[in-house]
């Protein structure tokens, strides 16, 4: 006859997402109805007298949103793109954390107005405006091109701009700076350090899932 083991599970915490989205009237960061779901489930398993120690609201967490967090009894967030200076608030006002991610990418046909570059990790809630286009490193800062928003339905294998006239050639370096998903990337992850010091480099290239390649 066989001899079930239980184990006792320790429940401390408890979590929902996303429970901060940005609100693109004032452009600042407001709670979600996951913040009074997180509030409710937290009474009930005290109810039940279960002690929670720890109240998890991912999404968007950076220095301007933990004292929202914080006033609505959330105990832990997940910084994410606050590392990055990459949060939807990070567009539209300047913050404590500075940008640090680029993605880079470069033309692989033009055609009907619009130039197409390799993609992956283009999903729609980045909300992508602009990219700099050129191959003369001396004039990429000054050649802008409108992004194309993609539909939420489509794999973004490409990244599509709109030229208007303006000349855009196969091989063209594109830089982008997002909100991008590294995890749904299928590109390389290259580190860089002493940009600041104007000696760039390079101290790891990764995978998308963390992995070291050199």
């Amino acid at each position: 006859q066989e001899i079930m083991k239980f184990s006792t599970i320790h429940i401390v915490g408890i979590t929902s997402f996303p429970c901060l989205l940005l609100d693109g009237a004032s452009g600042e960061f407001k709670p979600t109805s996951n913040m009074q779901t997180l509030a409710a489930a937290k009474q009930i398993l005290t109810g039940l007298g279960i002690e929670i120690t720890q109240v998890n609201g991912p999404s968007g967490t950076s220095c301007a949103t933990i004292p929202l967090l914080a006033q609505s009894g959330i105990t832990h967030g997940e910084p994410g793109h606050a590392l990055l200076g990459t949060t939807p608030l990070h567009a539209h006002s300047i913050q404590p954390e500075i940008p640090a991610l680029v993605y880079v990418s470069e033309v692989s046909h033009v055609g009907a107005g619009k130039a197409f570059c390799f993609g992956g990790g283009f999903y729609s809630r980045s909300n992508i405006q602009k990219a700099l286009v050129a191959t003369d490193p001396d004039r990429i800062l000054n050649h802008k091109l409108v992004c194309q928003p993609l539909p939420p339905e489509v794999i973004d294998y490409y990244g599509t701009l709109i030229t208007d006239e303006q000349p855009v050639h196969i091989g063209d370096t594109v830089i982008f700076s997002f909100r991008t998903q590294i995890f749904v990337t299928r590109a390389k992850v290259v580190l860089v350090e002493g940009i600041a010091a104007n000696h760039p480099r390079i101290t790891g290239i990764y995978d998308a899932h963390g992995n070291l390649y050199v």
